[in-house]
């Protein structure tokens, strides 16, 4: 008996074992894959703590696109824009040691997304973006080319022009050109001094002589421009319509006080100086630089956004963020906070000021020159500019100046 219940028992046990291998494994359920997380490096000049109206607008928007995503996740970083450790130089660093640490996406200025091209930094973004939004770019989407390649998507702009005080000489002669200025005997500021390269303003002044750009954005020596430009600064000297101060000026913000004060009536600022002026007063005027023709021409520079990532899933994402971004109520609002200027031609027109004569912007927009980058304009605009500056001083003639150029850059 004793036996027979320890084989009834043993019997269970392998019924048991074999029901057991019989019944299925529960699959391990595989885990949903979590959201893609989306790196933005922002330049803290465009959200830094003294613009909380940017900050604040820049994070409604991406909390929007975030709450409107089950599969993106945007992280924005602040990123100093010139110091070490700002934006260039941290892609740059992290693009051969640590790509990990590079972002998806981030804003350059002209200046950085010409160099950015050539050291291999950022992506292209043809055929990447809807025609339609390309084609509402209009003129400024040069901005976004380097050496034939779209590689930047030109999103806040900003142009800089002469900003004058109207009174009865100016209303009387409507032309800008460098005769229009030594009738009116009305002195004008702007920029002239710089350590390196050329002055923005002389730079556009011999362009609109007659003046030209290699194909390697070098200038190339044009006699007759060169005369026509130095001669000028050489009577405006002496007609009092420009003086040696302006040696010292290297930035706009050396003479706004002055132009504030009106101690100044005319001078050169950035669309973003001359919509913050607008707003205590009402009666400025925007016009072209001075130049020998008067024609409409002005700089246009600008904050484009740029691939960084080489990852499809990656820049797929980017492509989503910038479109939305540059939805027109999104692009407005934001370009709003901090007086610059949408990039689409529509979306500028609706955000400018109803006193700010569009015509005149529009113009300026259409004949707007790129900026040279620090490595461009070559052995010519160093001497050009050093050429000007001797003469608004004093130590030189225009003539001297113009032989010294002939000796140094004239093709035998």
């Amino acid at each position: 008996m004793k036996c027979r219940g320890i084989i009834t028992i043993i019997l269970v046990m392998c019924v048991v074992v074999v029901v057991q291998a019989q019944t299925p494994l529960a699959a391990t359920p595989t885990p949903e894959p979590g959201p893609l997380t989306l790196v933005v490096w922002l330049p803290d000049t465009l959200a830094s703590a003294d613009q909380p109206l940017a900050r604040a607008e820049i994070n409604r928007q991406v909390q929007v696109f975030n709450a409107s995503q089950s599969s993106i996740v945007v992280e924005v970083r602040l990123k100093m824009v010139n110091d070490v450790g700002g934006i260039m130089s941290a892609l740059r660093a992290a693009s051969s040691v640590a790509p990990g640490a590079l972002p998806d996406l981030t804003l350059l200025r002209r200046q950085d997304l010409v160099v950015a091209q050539r050291d291999g930094l950022v992506r292209s973004l043809e055929g990447r973006l809807p025609p339609a939004l390309i084609s509402s770019l209009d003129a400024v989407f040069k901005l976004g080319q380097v050496n034939n390649q779209w590689v930047g998507l030109p999103y806040l702009l900003e142009l800089e022009h002469m900003v004058y005080r109207p009174n009865a000489a100016v209303e009387e002669i409507s032309g800008w050109s460098f005769a229009d200025m030594l009738d009116r005997q009305i002195p004008f500021v702007f920029p002239a001094g710089r350590s390196s390269g050329i002055s923005d303003v002389v730079f556009l002044q011999y362009l609109a002589a007659g003046g030209s750009l290699s194909a390697d954005n070098t200038l190339t020596y044009n006699a007759e421009a060169l005369e026509t430009t130095l001669l000028f600064y050489e009577s405006a000297r002496e007609a009092g319509v420009l003086d040696d101060r302006l040696v010292n000026y290297t930035s706009v913000s050396d003479y706004r006080v002055d132009f504030e004060s009106e101690q100044v009536n005319a001078a050169v600022f950035f669309s973003s100086d001359y919509l913050q002026l607008l707003e205590d007063n009402r009666t400025l005027e925007a016009a072209p630089i001075p130049t020998t023709t008067g024609q409409d021409i002005a700089l246009l520079n600008g904050w484009m956004w740029v691939l960084v990532s080489s990852q499809s899933d990656q820049q797929d994402a980017a492509i989503q963020f910038m479109t939305f971004l540059m939805q027109p109520d999104n692009q407005s609002a934001y370009a709003r906070t901090l007086n610059l200027l949408p990039s689409q031609r529509a979306v500028l027109i609706e955000s400018l000021p109803r006193i700010v004569d569009q015509t005149v912007y529009l113009s300026l927009l259409d004949h707007a020159v790129l900026p040279l980058a620090e490595s461009e304009g070559g052995p010519l605009a160093s001497s050009l500019q050093e050429a000007v500056e001797g003469i608004l001083s004093g130590e030189r003639t225009a003539i001297d100046a113009l032989l010294s150029l002939q000796a140094q850059h004239q093709q035998p």
